[in-house]
């Protein structure tokens, strides 16, 4: 070979090996952010990303609302923004990336773990997206498997708003009226809903763990 050719040779692998890294980027700009401030939260998350299996998901949500990174937190109303837009768009790789950066800034949210795990499976990322049914599906047993649902000795112990909306958004409920209550010393939402079949329901929500911290 000469030194001419040897040298197109050379440039042809320095080309395709570009064009390789800059697919992998496509395919994958980064990972979760896991939060470092020595608490039970920061701990919880950690083994959850490495994937320990034994994770206690609903300690991992109520270590949320007592956790540093809950309270110096960003906005995260922009990220949700984009992230939906972005899904109606079908730009999954940008839905993927934003749903991560959610995530590492409220690794309870269970719409961006749901989004995430679309985005993953439609983009052929098979751990990410086994990773993330595994994470959005525990996080989601967390609060169903302690109750029904169906009145205040059963209701759903939630943290947030969120919880609230998303689990009626899986169950395809529609929201006509929401109440809240109090009864022995637990505050409830009670939420009149409608199914797809026109049926009327009513949902009961514990929101003794988080009411009042929504403001901090």
């Amino acid at each position: 070979m000469t030194g001419g050719m040897r040298i197109a040779a050379l440039f042809v692998v320095a080309v395709l090996g570009a064009a390789l890294a800059a697919c992998a980027h496509s395919q994958d700009s980064g990972a979760i952010s896991t939060p470092h401030d020595n608490d039970e939260y920061s701990r919880l998350v950690a083994a959850t990303e490495a994937g320990d299996t034994t994770v206690d998901f609903r300690a991992l949500r109520l270590a949320w609302l007592e956790s540093a990174a809950r309270k110096g937190r960003a906005p995260i109303d922009g990220l949700t923004k984009t992230m939906l837009q972005a899904a109606q768009a079908r730009e999954n790789a940008k839905v993927r990336d934003t749903a991560r950066a959610i995530l590492s800034i409220d690794y309870t949210n269970l719409a961006a773990h749901k989004y995430l795990r679309q985005a993953c499976k439609i983009l052929r990322e098979d751990s990410c997206s086994d990773h993330e049914h595994f994470v959005e599906f525990g996080l989601l047993r967390s609060i169903t498997t302690a109750g029904d649902g169906k009145s205040m000795q059963s209701a759903w112990k939630v943290i947030s708003i969120d919880e609230e909306y998303f689990i009626m958004s899986m169950l395809d409920l529609r929201l006509e009226m929401q109440s809240l209550i109090s009864d022995n010393g637990r505050a409830y939402d009670q939420m009149n809903v409608v199914d797809q079949d026109g049926a009327k329901k009513v949902l009961y929500f514990d929101i003794s763990d988080f009411i009042g911290r929504e403001l901090q």
